[in-house]
């Protein structure tokens, strides 16, 4: 398994298809394997939907993806998850700020 946070892993599963063939990530064979459009819908789904922040007069995303700023993020994530995060930017090319 590539990732190592459970929402991830449990977004990644609904998200993958499950298919013969080595993962182009960790070689495994077993599991549901993601493409580049499976990543950036997990990425969208667990990072900048899951930052969204209610205030008094609507709300916004506090985590945003951003390919023009690519390995230029201006934040850290916790340790236990910044080996994924480091994975999907690094898949997208991107960041997220």
């Amino acid at each position: 398994m590539c990732f190592s946070d459970f929402g991830l892993i449990q977004t990644a599963i609904k998200l993958g298809v499950d298919e013969k063939g080595n993962c182009l990530n960790c070689k495994n064979s077993a599991g549901h394997k993601l493409n580049r459009e499976a990543v950036e819908e997990l990425a969208m789904e667990f990072f900048v939907n899951g930052s969204w922040s209610r205030t008094t007069f609507g709300g916004s995303w506090t985590i945003q993806m951003n390919e023009y700023h690519f390995q230029k993020r201006d934040f850290l994530f916790p340790n236990w998850l910044e080996p994924d995060v480091q994975l999907i930017e690094h898949t997208l090319q991107c960041v997220f700020r």
